[in-house]
């Protein structure tokens, strides 16, 4: 059995000052390492509640802001898809006049056949149109909603983005309605 260790009163003291020094030094280390005066309740219970709150409500406020920039970023996917959109519609009516001044039937047949391609363009550019995996213009057009109020505020605040869907046949431009290549086009 080993033997029993002995201090003396001057020994004991210094012992207990070298352990109250290192948790002293274990609590600061602690403070540096996460940046926080108050680490825990034990140091400032009041001060430790109110940073918690603190920190709540500035991580609902970003959640915020995240959801906002989403919307816009659906938005802006949604108005580059609808730019696109109108830059084809413009070379589709230029087709259509040119079509409508030919005289021959082959050139305006080929007129038909790129103005369908722009057709099938238009909608492979609104069914691009998406953030997020959400498509404002897309077959089928999606809903995007928007919380403009931080989690656990009241009244709660939101925004709700209504998606259209933007294609060849919903804006009349089915190839039955335009044929560009009949000869009754004349």
């Amino acid at each position: 059995m080993p033997a029993d260790v002995t201090l003396t009163a001057t020994t004991r003291q210094n012992l207990g000052s070298i352990q109250s020094t290192e948790a002293l030094r274990g609590r600061t280390q602690s403070r540096l390492a996460t940046g926080l005066k108050v680490a825990s309740v034990i140091d400032d219970a009041i001060a430790y509640f109110q940073g918690r709150a603190l920190g709540d409500r500035a991580m609902g406020l970003l959640e915020t802001k995240d959801g906002i920039a989403g919307g816009i970023g659906s938005i802006k996917a949604a108005m580059e898809g609808l730019s696109g959109i109108e830059d084809i519609i413009v070379q589709m009516k230029g087709l259509a006049l040119a079509a409508k001044s030919e005289a021959s039937q082959i050139t305006r047949h080929q007129l038909y056949r790129q103005y369908g391609e722009l057709r099938e363009q238009l909608d492979a550019v609104a069914n691009d149109a998406h953030f997020n995996g959400m498509n404002l213009i897309g077959n089928p057009a999606a809903n995007v909603q928007v919380r403009l109020s931080p989690l656990g505020a009241e009244p709660v605040s939101k925004l709700e983005i209504m998606g259209v869907t933007i294609n060849a046949a919903s804006l009349g431009l089915a190839p039955q309605t335009v044929d560009i290549s009949a000869a009754s086009w004349r």
